[in-house]
């Protein structure tokens, strides 16, 4: 990257934290007092600390930021001012930020954006009164978060975020609000491991006219497509079937119409008005040695994406994900 490029970049920011400082009274726990008395740490420089953190010891962060002078706040200062914050802010400067930046998201895959989603665990400071991070393990137990993100892959930007309680776990869940709100100009390619294996994600991304391609069990184990007849070889099907928790003579007659759900498996489009929920989507099994199959699910036209094609985007992502082990950027700050 060149100079300009990243004062551009840093210029973007710096606009992008202005302007959450001119409505700083939505971001904050007590918007008539927080932040309106001249401190050191005003709200601007709050998030801007916020964003420089490292891994070391927060007053040695300080006593960086701060260039080592004298009259560099305590560390007990800098937590009274950080209480005052809610953890919206963050995530409104977040989006704000990319939408500045999306002029910069060129690259595409076939026109279509590369967007990988995985999480991955953060301890934080032990609290055992946060019911939704802590965890009782030993004899103290421990504080976690677990941060959800959807990468681009081709433009190595990060496009959206959720944040849960160690508790409150659910993956599946959280990509499926991320599909939700995703305002994207450009089709995406929505990209996941087999954890995210789920009626319910395909069905969020159908109705929102997304492409996925998403890992899922084999036909050999206990997951999606163990219910239906298909070869134990390389193949590319097309699973048209109707969702339902209703166990009729009907329905339990036509195992090739119906996919009957249990009560505990999430599905959001199911309700006492509507009772029945036609789908559709591919099935791709490839070999990659001898004796071992790969299976993705997937919404990709067949005639733009061939079986060639498929194969590739899976191991495209798993190399780049496991390379980047999500949300390793994020350093942890002992009090």
């Amino acid at each position: 990257m060149n100079d300009t490029f990243l004062l551009e970049l840093k210029q973007n920011l710096d606009n992008c934290i202005t302007e959450l400082d001119s409505i700083r009274h939505l971001f904050c726990q007590n918007p008539e007092a927080d932040f309106t008395r001249d401190r050191k740490i005003n709200f601007s420089t709050m998030i801007d600390i916020l964003l420089q953190l490292e891994s070391r010891s927060l007053p040695n962060e300080l006593m960086n930021y701060f260039d080592h002078t004298i009259t560099a706040p305590t560390a007990s200062a800098f937590i009274q001012q950080r209480n005052k914050l809610l953890a919206e802010g963050m995530e409104f400067l977040f989006h704000d930020f990319n939408n500045t930046c999306s002029y910069i998201q060129t690259q595409t895959y076939r026109g279509y954006r590369l967007l990988a989603c995985d999480g991955s665990d953060v301890n934080i400071a032990r609290n055992p009164e946060d019911e939704s991070t802590y965890i009782h393990q030993g004899e103290k137990g421990y504080n976690k978060i677990h941060i959800n993100a959807l990468f681009d892959l081709l433009n190595h930007t990060y496009s959206d975020i959720t944040v849960q309680g160690g508790k409150e776990l659910h993956e599946r869940q959280a990509l499926n609000t991320m599909v939700d709100r995703y305002a994207g100009s450009t089709k995406a390619i929505f990209i996941a491991d087999r954890g995210y294996e789920s009626f319910n994600v395909f069905a969020h991304l159908i109705r929102k006219e997304q492409k996925f391609i998403i890992r899922i069990k084999d036909i050999h184990s206990n997951g999606i497509i163990s219910n239906y007849a298909l070869p134990d070889s390389e193949f590319d099907e097309q699973i048209e079937t109707i969702l339902t928790r209703r166990h009729t003579k009907e329905t339990k007659e036509n195992p090739n119409t119906y996919t009957i759900l249990s009560p505990y498996t999430d599905f959001d489009f199911l309700d006492e008005d509507n009772k029945y929920y036609p789908t559709s989507f591919r099935i791709v099994r490839f070999k990659v040695s001898e004796g071992v199959y790969q299976c993705v699910a997937t919404s990709l036209d067949e005639d733009q994406f061939p079986l060639e094609v498929q194969k590739n985007i899976p191991c495209q992502m798993g190399r780049i994900m496991r390379s980047l082990l999500l949300c390793a950027s994020f350093g942890r700050i002992s009090q």
